[in-house]
């Protein structure tokens, strides 16, 4: 709501101006139709209310227009959250199988195999699932050694002939 100070200092003195403007343009007409002036008051009455009709038909156009779009988005956004559900729900059963096929895993690794065909001795024997570790890589190759640097020895000079 606007404060009072507004409305007394800037709507009210043009809503004045515009009502007495309409008066005396009404009573000019009127002064100068004289019996025909209802017939003017008539032609305003329709001429006003075909407008407001016309934009009556416009906004309620708009209003229909912004209710489809309306019931547009709420269907894409409850499409979209089943979509969202849908992908949690497959996502949890896909966390739930992975979860049951490593508990499946370790359950068969934890296994002891007590027999084999090779040897009765032989207390566990090393699952597919978990291949024997690889070798150790090769030790670096020896650094060679080198001796220290020591100059050269000059060499005496010639005997002069």
């Amino acid at each position: 709501d606007p404060s009072i100070n507004m409305v007394l200092l800037r709507v009210f003195p043009w809503m004045f101006m515009a009502v007495l403007n309409s008066i005396l343009m009404w009573t000019c007409s009127a002064g100068l139709l004289g019996v025909f002036s209802f017939i003017g008051i008539l032609m305003n009455f329709i001429i006003v209310y075909g407008a407001l009709y016309i934009m009556d038909k416009k906004t309620n156009k708009n209003r229909i227009r912004m209710k489809e779009e309306k019931l547009t988005t709420n269907k894409l956004i409850k499409n979209e959250r089943e979509r969202q559900k849908n992908v949690r729900r497959e996502s949890l059963t896909n966390y739930q199988r992975t979860q049951q096929i490593k508990d499946q895993t370790t359950s068969t690794s934890r296994q002891e195999y007590t027999g084999s065909i090779i040897s009765p001795f032989v207390s566990k024997v090393i699952s597919p699932i978990h291949p024997p570790p690889p070798p150790p890589p090769p030790p670096p190759p020896p650094i060679p050694q080198t001796t220290p640097y020591t100059p050269p020895i000059p060499l005496p000079a010639a005997p002069a002939s």
